[in-house]
């Protein structure tokens, strides 16, 4: 059986965005997610960060960008 991962509110919704647009870039993200929620592209891609950490997501270097999955 798969452990859970908790995720803060915010994270959940990157979550949200990444599982509308997968695989998205980090730039996907930043358009659905900075404006809408006041977010800075420095605050989105701490999130990301510690979302890889936790397993939440997977990124995958597809040079010149990498592509966020769930």
């Amino acid at each position: 059986m798969k452990e859970h991962t908790a995720l803060a509110a915010t994270e959940w919704r990157l979550m949200q965005i990444i599982w509308e647009k997968s695989p998205c870039t980090y730039r996907q993200i930043c358009d659905a997610a900075c404006e809408p929620y006041g977010w800075s592209k420095h605050a989105v891609i701490s999130y990301l960060k510690r979302m890889e950490a936790k397993g939440a997501i997977r990124v995958e270097d597809a040079k010149p960008v990498k592509l966020y999955y769930p």
